[in-house]
């Protein structure tokens, strides 16, 4: 585990406690958001240099 900060799909900065290793195919990791205790997906987004939030909605898990 680790601690992270991202950006929320909502648009604020939070914090997660993330796994280590992605999920399948290997761009998505699961975590914990460290304030309210919400489950998260977040990935590395390499063109902004932060960790993102993915709305859940939108992924089969």
């Amino acid at each position: 585990m680790r601690n992270v900060q991202f950006w929320q799909v909502s648009g604020y900065e939070a914090n997660a406690d993330i796994e280590d290793t992605p999920l399948p195919p290997g761009h998505l990791f699961r975590g914990t958001n460290t304030e309210d205790g919400a489950a998260v997906l977040v990935f590395w987004d390499e063109s902004m240099g932060r960790w993102q939030e993915v709305d859940p909605s939108l992924v089969d898990t």
